[in-house]
C-alpha cells in the first residue's frame, strides 16, 4: 500500500476506530508498535491506489497555490495600510 493510500485509510473512520481500539492511556493516549502492527490493512487495487496518489498530490499543490495566493493578498492589504 503506497503511502497517500494509508494515510486516507487511517484518517478515514474506519481506520480511526481500528487504531482507538488499540490505544491505552486516558488522558494522552498512544498506540504501541505491536498493536499497531496487528491492524489489519485493507487490500487495495493498485490502480486505486494511483488514483489516490494522484488526488493526494493535486489536493497538496491546490494548498500550496492557496497559501502563496493569500500571503500576496495579505502583502497587498498590508501595504495599502502602511501608504494610508
Amino acid at each position: 500500500m503506497n503511502a497517500e493510500t494509508l494515510l486516507v485509510f487511517l484518517r478515514s473512520e474506519i481506520g480511526q476506530q481500528l487504531l482507538k481500539r488499540g490505544c491505552k492511556g486516558t488522558i494522552l493516549t498512544a498506540i504501541s508498535k505491536d498493536e499497531f502492527c496487528k491492524i489489519e490493512l485493507p487490500k487495495v487495487k493498485t490502480e486505486i491506489q494511483s488514483q489516490i496518489k494522484r488526488k493526494i498530490a493535486e489536493a497538496q499543490k491546490l494548498m500550496r497555490e492557496a497559501k502563496e495566493k493569500y500571503s500576496r493578498a495579505e502583502a497587498l492589504l498590508l501595504e495599502e495600510l502602511e501608504i494610508k
